[in-house]
């Protein structure tokens, strides 16, 4: 269920304890039916290309004018090269499984006058939520987290 991205030690999606302050109910819906259109800052999926051609996909936890700061999901040193070497990073980051085991992401600082490009990825959100829900208990769901406040 949500909880699973959105609650406990788990770090995918934002805390929903209390969406409804934040969006309204329309607001709510549009996040389930179309994820991508709007992701929630801090929550932003990207991949980058260094100068030196090492590519990083990551989630971005933090952006100063000069610095990315990005929990790394997956980097490959050269994407030219074939090697899949391994870069050293500054600290981790942790959040759950499904089964509630902790998983640990590198989180690295990357200095905005490396990057050469950068890509917005899809929400972490799976698309098409909606159409395999009832009605009924997507109308429930919204009128549900509009209410936590």
């Amino acid at each position: 269920g949500c909880i699973q991205c959105h609650g406990g030690r788990s770090a995918l999606g934002p805390d929903l304890s209390d969406v409804g302050a934040r969006l309204k109910p329309e607001e709510i819906l549009m996040s389930i039916v179309h994820p991508n259109d709007a992701i929630a800052v801090g929550y932003e999926n990207v991949t980058i290309e260094l100068e030196d051609f090492t590519e990083i996909r990551g989630r971005i936890l933090e952006e100063t004018d000069d610095m990315l700061t990005l929990e790394v999901h997956e980097e490959v040193a050269d994407i030219f090269a074939d090697t899949d070497e391994a870069i050293p990073h500054s600290d981790v980051d942790v959040i759950a499984d499904d089964s509630g085991k902790a998983i640990e992401y590198p989180v690295k600082e990357i200095a905005k006058k490396d990057i050469a490009s950068r890509k917005r990825n899809l929400s972490a959100m799976p698309d098409g939520l909606a159409d395999v829900m009832p009605l009924r208990e997507l109308r429930d769901l919204v009128s549900y987290l509009a209410s936590r406040d």
